[in-house]
């Protein structure tokens, strides 16, 4: 069975921007690419909620989906995967579109992981959408 530092590992070495909720929806884990994508250091998130609105993940609407309709509590709630096209809120300011993809880690506890990656083109930005 794979432990919590394992996955670490694995995920350290990702493209993908991803981080690793608790069932409380604490961010326990913050990979370096996402640090990247979205100008937040694992020191200012990691031990905060999701719930917390820090990257303002918001659907086509301008809906704030961190605190109205958070897909990962899904995700925590016993749904296996979701996916979705969204846009996250980067540090300086700007919006960037994103497609994250949440999956839920059983490991010593059950956890939510998130992994997001820009899109560039945003031409069907919201095609195949699912969560809504």
């Amino acid at each position: 069975m794979i432990c919590f530092e394992d996955l670490k590992k694995v995920l350290d070495n990702l493209w993908e921007g991803a981080y690793v909720l608790d069932n409380d929806r604490k961010i326990v884990y913050w990979n370096k690419a996402a640090e990247g994508i979205t100008g937040f250091k694992s020191t200012e998130v990691v031990g905060k909620s999701c719930g917390d609105n820090i990257l303002r993940h918001m659907d086509e609407k301008g809906t704030e989906l961190c605190t109205a309709h958070c897909p990962m509590v899904n995700v925590l709630n016993g749904m296996e995967k979701i996916e979705a096209n969204v846009f996250l809120h980067h540090k300086m300011g700007y919006r960037i579109p994103v497609r994250v993809i949440g999956v839920k880690i059983e490991l010593e506890d059950t956890y939510a992981l998130e992994l997001f990656y820009p899109i560039l083109d945003t031409h069907n930005f919201y095609e195949n959408d699912i969560v809504r």
